[in-house]
């Protein structure tokens, strides 16, 4: 990351952070536009890996969003396993962080590739009926072969940015394939 914002291209460059403050701290001190702060949201993911209380999920996701916005970078929200949480625990997450004002974009993340295109179009249309204002980036993982097909649904369905790999290169069996969107 430091090596690439020292070629002073025209570009924002951004970096992923965990949501804890060293994280956001090496984001800041190597000079990037902006950090996205993954924060698992999915049942699964908040149960077994985090172990945390929803109020704990909540109370961090404001603290790290909060800390990253008064360290100057533009901040995008991933609350990755967007596809696989209950959805009245979603808006509540998406609610308190549209009316924090310290998040500029949030991504809808389907980590597992286990969402099918009217499912994203719903999420999307869902989530920018909660956010209003606040961008909508689509990030798809490629495991049933649908990262693509997710991500145009979701900007049929009114989603900002599509987040997306050159040949699909990605963990797992990919992500979506720039070249393929274009």
């Amino acid at each position: 990351i430091e090596a690439i914002v020292s070629l002073g291209l025209k570009a924002r460059v951004s970096a992923l952070a965990r949501g804890v403050k060293e994280d956001i701290d090496l984001v800041a001190r190597l000079g990037a536009w902006g950090v996205r702060l993954s924060l698992p949201i999915g049942d699964l993911q908040r149960k077994y890996k985090l172990k945390w209380s929803d109020e704990k999920y909540i109370d961090t996701c404001l603290a790290t969003t909060e800390y990253a916005k008064k360290k100057g970078l533009h901040v995008t929200f991933s609350p990755f396993d967007t596809t696989r949480v209950k959805l009245d625990f979603l808006d509540v997450v998406l609610n308190k962080i549209r009316e924090s004002g310290f998040v500029d974009k949030v991504r809808l993340v389907d980590t597992v590739g286990a969402a099918n295109p009217l499912a994203i179009k719903y999420l999307v249309r869902r989530m920018k009926d909660t956010l209003g204002a606040i961008p909508i980036e689509i990030h798809c993982h490629n495991d049933f072969g649908l990262a693509v097909a997710n991500s145009l649904a979701a900007v049929e369905a009114g989603a900002d940015v599509i987040s997306s790999t050159i040949n699909g290169i990605g963990e797992r069996s990919g992500n979506a394939a720039t070249e393929e969107i274009a």
